[in-house]
């Protein structure tokens, strides 16, 4: 059976908070409320843009065309300030090298998933799913499902890793192995608190792992 590793995007993979951060407080001037921090939006990710708005104002109203005016700005400023986290890319190369089938799975809309996987990840992984294309958004189930059977695995041989509670709530959801890391969106205290049982704290640790882990 193919092993597979399935990671999260932001916060796992890459820094997004800063575009991210830059594009709600584009939306919230937009439409007359309070900017907010990086640290404050680091805080509020991790269900969605639309969530993300209406934590970061307060309020749902309007939120058709305050997601509308977030998405227009972001996917024309998706890559400004992200970067891949320190040695993420090496890993995903010695991954790849020894066999690994390669998946990223997350909420982000499809579009800037892709322009920023492919642009930092040219060609690396074997399969992208995110927001958009037709299945039920993460914490469900369904997502990760469609992912193992697209790329001939089984839960018994995947590995999810990923940096909040949603994405615990994922790996419970779902039954397959979870890692989750600590240098992300989600400090350790808070993914302790959400039920994490494997946490790692940098890459080097998280790539000692899973080159030595037997699936």
């Amino acid at each position: 059976m193919q092993k597979l590793v399935i990671f999260d995007l932001d916060g796992t993979l890459l820094d997004t908070i800063a575009d991210l951060n830059a594009a709600l407080n584009h939306t919230l001037a937009e439409f007359n409320f309070t900017k907010i921090s990086c640290e404050k939006t680091r805080e509020l990710v991790g269900n969605g843009i639309r969530n993300l708005i209406i934590r970061a104002s307060g309020t749902d109203s309007n939120i058709d065309l305050m997601f509308k005016c977030f998405m227009d700005y972001y996917n024309k400023n998706v890559n400004v300030y992200t970067k891949p986290y320190n040695n993420i890319k090496e890993l995903i190369i010695k991954l790849k090298n020894i066999g690994f089938k390669l998946a990223v799975v997350s909420n982000k809309n499809i579009i800037p998933l892709k322009t920023l996987v492919n642009y930092h990840f040219k060609d690396l992984f074997d399969l992208v799913l995110g927001d958009g294309m037709g299945y039920k958004r993460k914490p469900d189930s369904e997502i990760i499902n469609e992912c193992i059977k697209k790329l001939d695995s089984d839960l018994e041989h995947t590995i999810y890793i990923g940096d909040s509670d949603v994405d615990v709530k994922t790996v419970n959801n779902t039954g397959c192995h979870g890692i989750f890391v600590s240098y992300g969106f989600r400090d350790k205290e808070k993914l302790i608190e959400a039920g994490a049982k494997t946490i790692l704290d940098n890459v080097s640790d998280l790539s000692n792992y899973l080159l030595k882990v037997e699936l």
